[in-house]
């Protein structure tokens, strides 16, 4: 993936005339002079290349620009668009800056450029954004096909219905998908993905909801340089009576050929099979073993014929790591010449504590693809391990459970305030009443969103962790800990972390009534977002690939008050 310097999306005032993209090499992995084409793909922001007769233009277009990154070079890592000063009184409009290798199909980037309008009006009728329904639309993902052309349904939706009629146009654009035959010196090297389109979408007075139907074109070969998922998008752009709150949608065509080829080339595969374990008692910290196997493609064990070395690391899933088991950061493994398998460990940690069943991952990767694979390609397997609670409640008077009586509503704290900062587009959670009150009144870039969750008050309670609280100065976000080894590791390691003490206080562990809150990695900013939202975390978890799941971060109270 190509990155870029620039914080994601790109504001740029109307009247700044330009605006300078620049590409990271270091975090995009390009090491060496790139070949690339670059183009600019309309939303609600028009080009010159859309609209040729200049009236409420707002960009000047790039169509398919050839260019060569060097890392070396910083003059070839910088881009600029011309932007069009015009005095009409309009919303933010917003436009896409696309960048694709021309010989690495995975290797692409895209950029949103947000146009920030600095005219006014003084009639007072003026419809100005946010005023009008939302127009939003849904990402799709789903195998090629096999057998015929498969439709993939994109859903336009509208956040209220209107009384107005309302448009909105659309159309494709290739990503790594590519809606033409490719051919190389007038020979046929890529087959198309998918048919391209465009057109209009009309919700009449009380419609909410629209399809736009693209097809993809199925084939039955793997083909050498198709990739595992190939990428297309659709735009929209000019809308009338309503705001475009999603400016695009990504459609994602899986390889289903893929398996069969990995499956026939040749190459054996490492297997790691998910295992249950039994926690035990405070104490008994019991190292477990696990068998990394080296099989055929028909499951049979495969003699490796030289040393095939991998990594391992674990990641929390509902355990926590260093409370639940041992956390290992990375390790290396290796299955020797003339074996079909090996043995890593892991270590559960016991405790007397009545919960769920909980589980992490061990996570095998760093292997050489040109002589072992995992299985449909991956880069990584990942293997869940469950603990097994074993801590059942009795009727021993004397030995009473510490959790069995405890009223959630006795030990609730404050609620715990989300905030987004637009400007260094991060989240910020805070359980101050006075600091929410303080940022909402003088810190005109951060947005109050809804409570996520409670907090636990430690006053009443003996096992409440302490959730500790890092400002990143690079980054501009906030990292929330409840683990003191990642906390001291931190404080001793990272400069850029600033300690900010307590945030609040919450659970490590699962106990009745109590909810995870979860955490990602945002691999393009380098920021955290948490949260306790179902609902978001699949969202995330399934749309957004720049979002890495960390796992559970610590337990906390739903805001529900009560719950006898």
């Amino acid at each position: 993936m190509i990155v870029f310097r620039n914080l994601n999306p790109i504001e740029v005032n109307e009247s700044d005339s330009q605006i300078i993209l620049e590409i990271d090499p270091s975090a995009s992995g390009i090491t060496e002079e790139t070949a690339v084409q670059i183009s600019t793909i309309d939303g609600s922001a028009i080009s010159t290349s859309f609209n040729n007769d200049g009236v409420g233009v707002d960009f000047n277009a790039i169509n398919n620009l050839s260019a060569n990154l060097d890392p070396d070079n910083p003059d070839t890592l910088t881009f600029t668009v011309d932007i069009i000063d015009d005095a009409i009184a309009e919303p933010d409009e917003e436009f896409q800056f696309q960048i694709n290798a021309v010989e690495d199909e995975n290797l692409s980037g895209i950029a949103t450029v947000i146009i920030q309008d600095n005219d006014s009006t003084d009639e007072p009728d003026l419809v100005v954004d946010g005023l009008l329904p939302g127009i939003s639309i849904s990402n799709v993902e789903q195998p090629e096909g096999d057998s015929s052309n498969t439709n993939f349904e994109f859903t336009v939706s509208l956040s209220e219905a209107s009384e107005e009629l309302i448009t909105v146009d659309y159309s494709t654009a290739d990503g790594i998908a590519e809606s033409e035959d490719r051919l190389e010196n007038g020979i046929l090297v890529d087959l198309a993905d998918y048919i391209p389109t465009t057109g209009t979408l009309e919700f009449n007075p009380g419609e909410t909801e629209k399809t736009i139907t693209v097809e993809v074109l199925t084939d039955t070969e793997s083909i050498p340089e198709e990739a595992p998922e190939e990428t297309f998008f659709v735009n929209l752009s000019n809308a009338n009576n309503a705001d475009i709150e999603q400016l695009v949608a990504t459609g994602i065509i899986l390889d289903d050929d893929l398996e069969t080829e990995t499956e026939n080339n040749g190459l054996p595969f490492l297997q790691l099979e998910s295992q249950t374990f039994v926690e035990g008692n405070p104490g008994d910290n019991g190292s477990q073993e696990l068998t990394v196997n080296l099989v055929d493609a028909d499951g049979a064990s495969f003699i490796a014929t030289q040393d095939l070395t991998f990594s391992y690391r674990t990641a929390d899933i509902t355990a926590a790591a260093d409370t639940d088991y041992e956390f290992i950061a990375t390790q290396s493994g290796v299955i020797t010449q003339g074996q079909s398998s090996t043995s890593i460990s892991v270590t559960i940690i016991g405790d007397d504590l009545i919960e769920s069943d909980e589980s992490f991952s061990v996570i095998l990767a760093d292997i050489n693809s040109d002589v072992v694979q995992f299985s449909n390609a991956e880069s990584e397997l990942a293997t869940e391990i469950t603990i097994q609670d074993d801590d059942i409640v009795t009727d021993d008077a004397e030995n009473p459970d510490p959790d069995d009586n405890i009223d959630i509503n006795d030990i609730r704290g404050t609620t715990v305030f989300r905030f987004f900062d637009s400007a260094a587009g991060v989240h910020f959670y805070t359980a101050s009443e006075a600091e929410r009150d303080f940022v909402e009144d003088n810190l005109d870039n951060y947005e109050l969103e809804n409570p996520s969750y409670a907090s636990i008050n430690p006053e009443n309670l003996d096992n409440a962790a302490e959730i500790y609280r890092f400002f990143n100065s690079t980054t501009g976000g906030h990292f929330y800990t409840a683990n003191e080894t990642e906390r001291d590791f931190i404080i001793d390691n990272l400069d850029d972390f600033v300690f900010e003490d307590i945030a609040f206080s919450a659970f490590e562990t699962n106990i009745d009534d109590t909810i995870p809150v979860y955490r990602f990695f945002e691999t393009t900013t380098g920021v955290h977002f948490y949260t306790a939202n179902e609902a978001e975390r699949t969202f995330v978890a399934e749309n957004l690939s720049n979002y890495n799941f960390e796992g559970i971060a610590y337990y906390a109270l739903p805001l529900e008050a009560d719950f006898s």
